[in-house]
């Protein structure tokens, strides 16, 4: 049936921008047409007081139908559809990544807990040392007897600086393996 021949109150745009029960690109397009269809009908209710004439039908349908409307339908529709998953997607990354960071807090409290203990262990072997260096030193042993235990204390505690220097560059070179890791696995 040829369009002139056609419902001038209907279009038959809907077999043309959707394919089939599953385009949802296509439905969008048909709501954008049916959006549009309701401004006509609105803007000639407005200027003319009355509903649309056949012959204004007729217009609308043909230019409606015009190859350039339907791409654009189409292409709004995909606009609409993107934006939409990109949004969506977005969220979904910012939930997995304040997952990421809790796992991470957590595996960090972890590993920093006993790194704490032990540091709280040599503070205090530290702060007895001391207090056995002081004492030693009001006994006024000679200066050759002091010397020597400072260099041994100074040796001590440059070892205690070692250890927990090796610890804390351990953790961070554990922590930067298990960030790699996560990258790698696309965790983060």
């Amino acid at each position: 049936m040829a369009p002139e021949n056609k419902n001038p109150e209907y279009n038959w745009i809907y077999e043309r921008l959707v394919a089939d029960e599953n385009d949802l690109i296509g439905a969008i397009a048909y709501i954008l047409y049916k959006q549009h269809k309701i401004e006509f009908i609105k803007k000639i209710e407005a200027e003319y007081s009355t509903s649309p004439t056949p012959d204004q039908w007729l217009e609308f349908h043909r230019t409606t139908c015009l190859e350039s409307n339907i791409i654009n339908y189409q292409k709004r529709a995909e606009d609409l559809v993107s934006q939409f998953l990109k949004n969506m997607l977005s969220e979904h990354v910012e939930h997995l990544e304040a997952q990421a960071d809790q796992r991470m807090a957590a595996r960090v409290e972890l590993i920093t807990g006993s790194l704490r203990e032990k540091i709280a262990e040599l503070e205090n072997s530290i702060n007895g040392n001391h207090i056995l260096v002081q004492a030693e030193i009001t006994n006024k042993k000679s200066i050759l007897n002091r010397l020597g235990e400072a260099f041994l204390n100074i040796l001590y505690g440059l070892a205690i600086i070692a250890i927990i220097g090796g610890v804390f560059n351990g953790y961070k070179w554990v922590s930067k393996m298990n960030s790699h890791a996560e990258k790698v696995s696309g965790i983060n």
